[in-house]
């Protein structure tokens, strides 16, 4: 039978919370599983490794995963997200189309992750567009990649 604990421990930096397991009865050794700040990132870690001993899987291959970082440009994104937007009109998609094509100019090679707010404020002092224009460019590339999918997709529903 696998085991799986979380205990407690002591740092210079404050309590830790260290998740344990075994692959198997007593015969397997004891693995780490991590070390954590909050009791909450150790029983989200432990849930994924008892999920994986459940499926009879070695949670050691999904604990050393590498997170490869984004390299999705803005322009790509941008083209990700007008194409995902069937819940609007045609006259919201292309507002978005004149909106990205203003934005790609400045950001379309760069990886959103890495846009910051002074890049922002540089564009917005030198555009030569209206205030009015700016907010509206702006705000609907603030709002988009900010707002989570679920929340701006509606439901089809039979009428």
């Amino acid at each position: 039978m696998a085991t799986l604990t979380i205990t407690t421990r002591r740092a210079k930096s404050g309590k830790r919370y260290v998740v344990r397991f075994r692959r198997g009865g007593s015969e397997f050794p004891i693995e780490h599983g991590g070390s954590f700040k909050t009791k909450r990132e150790a029983q989200i870690r432990r849930d994924v490794i008892g999920g994986e001993l459940a499926a009879g899987r070695d949670p050691r291959d999904v604990l050393h995963v590498r997170v490869v970082p984004a390299t999705t440009t803005f322009r790509e994104w941008g083209d990700r997200f007008v194409a995902s937007r069937l819940d609007v009109s045609s006259g919201t998609l292309n507002n978005y189309r004149i909106h990205l094509k203003v934005l790609n100019e400045v950001f379309g090679d760069r990886i959103p992750n890495e846009i910051t707010p002074d890049d922002a404020m540089s564009w917005i002092t030198s555009s030569d567009l209206k205030p009015s224009s700016l907010r509206q460019t702006w705000g609907r590339c603030v709002r988009s990649l900010t707002t989570p999918a679920s929340s701006r997709t509606r439901p089809v529903t039979a009428e």
